[in-house]
């Protein structure tokens, strides 16, 4: 586990904290854009969901350059979402990787309530989800906790998933290049819990 890794959490964690608290720290846009001009050089990298209730920007109390974010609903991923996460492990070589979750996850419950099946392109997302519901149903969560424990297995399910597509990713946490987290994002207080601080690859 790298230094710029350990760092790099830390430092969204602090500033969730922030969020929390309701106490950003003072940001000088002009003189950051300036100084983006040559180039950016993330720390972190967030998988988040689409919901507009979630921006890792914010919630993290972060400014311009410091995270790349790559959101869909659910979070599920396809060729391009990789292949943009691969671009910030791979040419950007940041050291922090989070795949955040939240509570209450609307694309989650309605791949419950339709049971992952749907017309179209949102029948594409929910199909994502069901290998995370399918494990729920097997160890016979009970309802009131179905939603939720879909949504945390679900993060684990896309760890896997871009352990098996992305040979880039892989490597990169398996060399120590590059850390991978899980965690969640409670709507009502504003905080965030690591759930996995360190994924791996599973052979």
């Amino acid at each position: 586990m790298s230094d710029a890794a350990t760092t790099a959490l830390n430092e969204l964690l602090a500033g969730n904290q922030r969020f929390v608290r309701n106490e950003p720290a003072a940001q000088n846009f002009i003189a950051r854009r300036q100084e983006l001009l040559a180039g950016q050089q993330p720390f972190a990298i967030v998988l988040g969901c689409s919901d507009s209730r979630v921006p890792p920007e914010l919630l993290f109390d972060q400014g311009l350059g410091d995270i790349f974010v790559v959101r869909t609903a659910g979070q599920v991923l396809e060729a391009t979402t990789i292949a943009s996460i691969e671009y910030a492990v791979d040419h950007l070589h940041t050291p922090l990787l989070m795949i955040l979750g939240h509570d209450n996850c609307g694309g989650v419950t309605a791949a419950v309530t339709h049971d992952c099946r749907g017309e179209g392109n949102i029948g594409v997302l929910f199909s994502k989800i069901l290998p995370s519901l399918e494990r729920a149903r097997k160890m016979e969560v009970p309802a009131s906790e179905f939603i939720e424990a879909v949504t945390d297995f679900n993060l684990d399910y896309l760890a896997e998933q871009l352990f098996s597509d992305s040979p880039i990713i892989r490597a990169a946490v398996t060399e120590g290049r590059c850390r991978m987290v899980g965690a969640k994002y409670f709507l009502g207080s504003g905080e965030v819990k690591i759930l996995t601080p360190n994924y791996q690859p599973s052979d």
